[in-house]
């Protein structure tokens, strides 16, 4: 018995979504892409499988897109903040207030090279400023960046979780106190 495959396309039970949708661009068509089969997760390939344009939702989603140059700002701060000893600098920061570059050092647990190379990189991006005081430099972040719509989650640590160290021991000092509380009430209720 030969098999044949079946090249996917608009069937009868399924609706014209340009007859009920005058927004559309287009007809109804089955997709240039070839069918590659199952996705890896066990489900369909996440791509549209008919090529339908919807003119209404295209037009907000470009109304919305910022300016090249405020997407260009936006995309070398997400850069930069990629960095792991650059975004420990500003959580360090963040939770100082202002630091000198030998502190930060300590804190970040690089050298002080490494850390000035890092500062410079945030200086250039207005995400921290200094002052000197003597022959120290100290810094800060920035006032306006610190209230700006990608620097307050980072200052208020709403990136990451809340638990610490410490947090945990005493869940898990918790959990043991509980533990040997029920072992004593089971052990105390099958005695009586």
């Amino acid at each position: 018995m030969q098999s044949r495959s079946r090249v996917p396309g608009p069937t009868a039970a399924a609706p014209s979504r340009t007859a009920a949708a005058p927004e559309t661009l287009g007809r109804r068509q089955p997709s240039a892409v070839p069918d590659r089969g199952a996705a890896p997760d066990g489900g369909r390939d996440a791509c549209c499988e008919v090529q339908v344009v919807h003119l209404a939702q295209v037009a907000r989603a470009r109304a919305a897109l910022p300016a090249t140059v405020a997407l260009d700002a936006s995309a070398a701060l997400l850069r930069a903040l990629g960095d792991r000893t650059r975004l420990q600098i500003v959580v360090a920061l963040a939770a100082a207030e202002e630091l000198c570059v030998c502190d930060l050092a300590a804190v970040v647990g690089v050298s002080q090279s490494a850390v000035s190379h890092s500062l410079r990189t945030l200086r250039q991006l207005r995400v921290v400023g200094y002052r000197k005081d003597g022959q120290i430099a100290y810094y800060a972040l920035d006032a306006a960046w610190r209230a700006s719509p990608l620097g307050a989650p980072i200052v208020a640590g709403a990136l990451w979780p809340r638990t610490s160290a410490t947090h945990a021991a005493a869940t898990h000092a918790a959990g043991d106190a509980s533990a040997r509380t029920r072992r004593r009430r089971s052990t105390a209720g099958g005695t009586a």
